[in-house]
């Protein structure tokens, strides 16, 4: 399940943060992210990301700090 973690805190980075909550399935695991932004200063956000996973009966959550100009951000 860590790396599914890597895979998808990857790519949804690279594609541009998204403030809010996605879901989807990845390989059979369903996943939900929820982004907001802890604090801002001169144009560089500080992002707090929460990753949940499931498969059948078992749950992990994986949470990541990460900082971006404000420019590159997507609200939803």
């Amino acid at each position: 399940m860590a790396q599914i973690a890597r895979t998808l805190m990857a790519e949804q980075w690279l594609q541009g943060v998204q403030l809010g909550r996605q879901e989807g399935v990845y390989d059979g695991v369903q996943w939900s992210m929820e982004s907001s932004l802890h604090d801002q200063r001169q144009g560089i956000g500080l992002y707090h990301l929460t990753l949940t996973l499931r498969q059948g009966n078992r749950e992990e959550r994986f949470t990541s700090l990460r900082l971006r100009r404000s420019a590159q951000v997507e609200t939803r």
